[in-house]
């Protein structure tokens, strides 16, 4: 399956709603909601592809199509999934009505949808052999391409078009992380001085947490306030706490180094399938917003941190798959090759 299922992945919530005599009629098609949007654009049935259906948990992600004993083990009927296209595909032609309420041309061919960490990927990486890409949201992935399938715990290996596969490591910290830091800093100011100013407290965090040298003076901080993806009670943790670094720009400083940490284990663990990479690409807001979070990332990893010059990534690595489904690129990874550019290469700290 390439990934352990989770609570809100479609298969689990299926299997919930069939355990609850909730299942809808035989005539329901199940999807994801990329596929819905598609299947309003066009004014058909919804379809999906493989990046969309392995994010179910139902997909074999090797053999290439929905798992049907998974599927009768879990008593899913498997007319109720949406058929499965090869990813970049057109799944059919833009709606006249559709058209009409958005200003564009009937008839213009919409591609089958694809994962957002794919997309992101695509619209972030030139050169995806040598290139590890750093997405940091609320969350934080580490991924690199692969030609072939191959995972170990703690790791997703994800399908990517043209029958390769993303190996991803995930982490449930990141942007969530940094922000429960800022909003402890709020309350505290709310508790003990009658108010706080939460407008720009990321900014003031990010200026103190400069101010600290790198080591943050000895204090450590784990950001696993939610756990892992193998282990959800695992815990995040403060040590090396002296007379000297228990102030707030320690604390945002030790916070960020731990984020990028957490990542270099991820990738620690990714090097024996995936090789070492020496392209460092970083993407997400809480790279493009946090100057000193892209430092340290670099730092960490060795290597420069190059940004995307899009912001939108997401956005732009679907673009490439539909024009390359239109037939404006030979294929994707000449989409990526001749579209994606860099705006800056942040160097790890001297």
């Amino acid at each position: 399956m390439g990934a352990l299922p989770a609570t809100g992945y479609l298969g689990p919530s299926l299997y919930w709603l069939r355990r609850n005599g909730l299942l809808p009629a035989a005539a329901a098609t199940a999807c994801l909601i990329p596929d819905a949007i598609v299947a309003r654009l066009t004014a058909g049935p919804p379809v999906t592809d493989p990046t969309d259906a392995a994010s179910t948990g139902l997909y074999d992600v090797v053999g290439g199509a929905w798992d049907r004993d998974l599927l009768r083990r879990l008593g899913l009927p498997e007319g109720l999934l949406a058929p499965v296209r090869a990813s970049g595909d057109v799944a059919g032609r833009l709606d006249p009505d559709v058209a009409r309420r958005v200003g564009l041309t009937p008839g213009l061919p919409v591609a089958v949808a694809i994962g957002d960490n794919q997309a992101s990927y695509i619209g972030s990486v030139r050169h995806a052999a040598d290139a590890l890409l750093v997405n940091i949201g609320t969350g934080a992935q580490v991924s690199a391409l692969m030609d072939a399938f191959a995972t170990s715990p703690g790791l997703e290996a994800r399908p990517f078009p043209g029958g390769r596969y993303l190996l991803v490591g995930a982490g449930l910290f990141g942007g969530a992380s940094y922000a429960l830091l800022r909003d402890l800093f709020a309350r505290i100011g709310e508790a003990l001085f009658g108010g706080a100013e939460a407008e720009g407290l990321y900014e003031r965090m990010n200026e103190l947490a400069a101010r600290v040298p790198p080591g943050s003076d000895g204090l450590r901080f784990t950001p696993l306030f939610a756990g892992t993806r193998v282990d959800p009670t695992m815990r995040g943790n403060l040590t090396g706490m002296g007379v000297h670094n228990l102030t707030p720009g320690h604390l945002a400083r030790a916070l960020l180094e731990g984020v990028a940490e957490q990542l270099h284990g991820l990738y620690d663990a990714m090097r024996p399938l995936a090789g070492a990479r020496t392209d460092l690409v970083g993407a997400g807001n809480a790279v493009e917003r946090n100057a000193l979070l892209a430092r340290l990332l670099a730092t960490r990893f060795g290597l420069p941190l190059h940004l995307p010059a899009f912001e939108e990534p997401a956005a732009v690595g679907s673009a490439l798959v539909a024009a390359t489904a239109a037939g404006a690129f030979g294929d994707l990874d000449a989409a990526m090759a001749g579209t994606v550019r860099y705006r800056a290469a942040v160097d790890p700290e001297a």
